[in-house]
């Protein structure tokens, strides 16, 4: 299931779930180490990656221009890609 502030990224998540072709975790220690994974990603977004691109949207506010943010949206749109494949796996892999 997908919670959090990853569910303005549920169809994003969708998508790349279904580039997987991954069997569901059914050793039940590896099954529990990706859900508390899951719960310590989904607490990582929510507190940190989920806001980076909401203080770059602000930005222009505070006198930055496009050409000086640039680089930090290309960092913040990395690291979200990034987080939301990671989330994506999990998600398969424990059949969320």
């Amino acid at each position: 299931m997908i919670e959090g502030d990853f569910k303005y990224s549920k169809d994003k998540i969708e998508e790349i779930k279904d580039q997987f072709n991954l069997p569901k975790a059914t050793m039940s220690g590896f099954y529990d180490s990706l859900m508390f994974f899951k719960k310590d990603l989904e607490d990582l977004y929510d507190k940190r990656i989920f806001h980076l691109g909401h203080g770059l949207s602000e930005s222009g506010y505070f006198g930055w221009t496009k050409d000086e943010t640039e680089g930090m949206r290309t960092t913040d749109n990395e690291i979200q890609k990034r987080i939301l494949e990671i989330y994506a796996i999990i998600l398969k892999a424990t059949g969320g």
